[in-house]
């Protein structure tokens, strides 16, 4: 339970708490965004390697036709 006392403190420095809430929701909304565009980037990149595998293990490239002279 929030004592009488703690509620003077916060609204005695109500700028304060207003930055902190600031920050922690500016810092949590960058946070959520860094991660969903570190997921999406890591799933493009295991596609490209993927690709890449797939066009080192194709058929031309295990058994390539004979060098002409």
């Amino acid at each position: 339970m929030v004592s009488t006392m703690d509620m003077k403190i916060v609204l005695e420095h109500w700028l304060w708490s207003g930055v902190i809430l600031a920050v922690l929701i500016w810092y949590s909304t960058i946070t959520i965004y860094v991660a969903i565009r570190g997921a999406s980037d890591i799933k493009h990149m295991f596609a490209r390697l993927n690709g890449l595998s797939a066009a080192e293990t194709s058929p031309d490239r295990i058994n390539p036709p004979p060098a002409e002279r």
